[in-house]
């Protein structure tokens, strides 16, 4: 059972907490000094021309290198994700091949059985928003579309 404390070791807990918070506050004022020094630093190294429109520079964005990809001889197209087509291609292939409208999340399986590669952790989202949005597409009832009427 949680041992219920008394206002004055509240109070002291409150004002310890207080005595924190103004510390970091203080200490985060320092610091954006230091940073706001620094940036000046960067940009007088870099220059006026450095910034679009003659600008300076409040920041330098990392510079990030090309990676190269190594690919075996004659697979071109067979490794690193590649996809047949456009998201909407694949899906107009898939109502097409369906007898019957079909619902979002059963076109977003059969879209990925279909082979269309993604790393979108809201894929399904997305298949419902192109399926709503594209005149391509034309909705039968709530999350249930065909192919729409040419």
């Amino acid at each position: 059972m949680p041992r219920v404390k008394s206002i004055a070791q509240l109070r002291r807990e409150l004002s310890a907490t207080q005595g924190r918070l103004t510390a970091l506050r203080s200490r985060r004022a320092k610091v954006t000094r230091e940073l706001v020094k620094l940036d000046r630093q960067i940009a007088s190294l870099e220059g006026p021309s450095a910034a679009p429109g003659g600008k300076q520079a409040t920041k330098a964005a990392p510079k990030r290198k090309a990676r190269t990809v190594k690919r075996a001889k004659g697979k071109a197209g067979k490794r690193g994700g590649r996809r047949a087509g456009s998201l909407v291609q694949v899906i107009q292939g898939v109502l097409a091949k369906a007898s019957k409208p079909m619902q979002a999340k059963a076109v977003t399986d059969a879209v990925l059985a279909a082979g269309y590669k993604t790393k979108d952790k809201s894929f399904k989202a997305t298949v419902a928003q192109t399926l709503a949005k594209d005149a391509a597409f034309a909705r039968v009832t709530r999350g249930v579309y065909k192919l729409a009427a040419k």
